[in-house]
């Protein structure tokens, strides 16, 4: 009896995790395909100390991304595990064990119907968008190498955020 209470414990937990990870890894893929688009929305600047970049294309991609992600579909809940058909819902205490599990913030907690899901953190997607909107905006916005430069490492930056987000679920496993 304990032993079977022990395991179902253990599947359950894997479980989660196995769907967390699924869940991520097609979230990642659906950011890499943004980033596969950059070098369309990167220009050179008229005398080679600038670079033009397509702000309104790529916050428009990301944003439909957060979006995507903020919804509570099936595909987009981390928990609890999601089969069948219909939205599968926990508790609130259930929910808030697995945010503070997976190391997310609280809001990755949405409420759905009578019961919580748990969602992916679109934290650094946020941040993204913010940090265009602080460059300015246009399908040719110039700047300059260093201006450049500088936003660029705090879009790898929040890249890294999200690439953690799934190499820390997936070790648990």
């Amino acid at each position: 009896m304990v032993s079977q209470n022990i395991s179902a414990i253990g599947d359950n937990y894997l479980g989660v995790y196995e769907n967390v990870v699924a869940v991520y890894t097609d979230f990642y893929q659906a950011f890499s395909d943004i980033l596969s688009k950059m070098g369309t929305w990167l220009a050179p600047g008229k005398d080679g100390n600038t670079v033009k970049l397509n702000v309104d294309a790529l916050k428009s991609e990301i944003r439909s991304l957060v979006n995507k992600y903020n919804q509570v579909t099936k595909n987009t809940i981390l928990f609890p595990s999601q089969t069948g058909s219909g939205v599968t819902t926990a508790t609130k205490a259930e929910a808030e064990q697995w945010i503070k599990e997976l190391n997310l913030p609280g809001s990755c907690l949405k409420a759905s119907g009578s019961g919580y899901v748990v969602l992916v953190d679109t934290g650094p997607l946020n941040k993204m968008v913010s940090d265009l909107n602080g460059i300015g905006s246009g399908s040719a916005l110039e700047l300059d190498n260093a201006k450049y430069q500088a936003w660029q490492a705090g879009f790898k930056a929040q890249e890294e955020n999200l690439k953690n987000d799934i190499t820390d679920s997936d070790a648990k496993i």
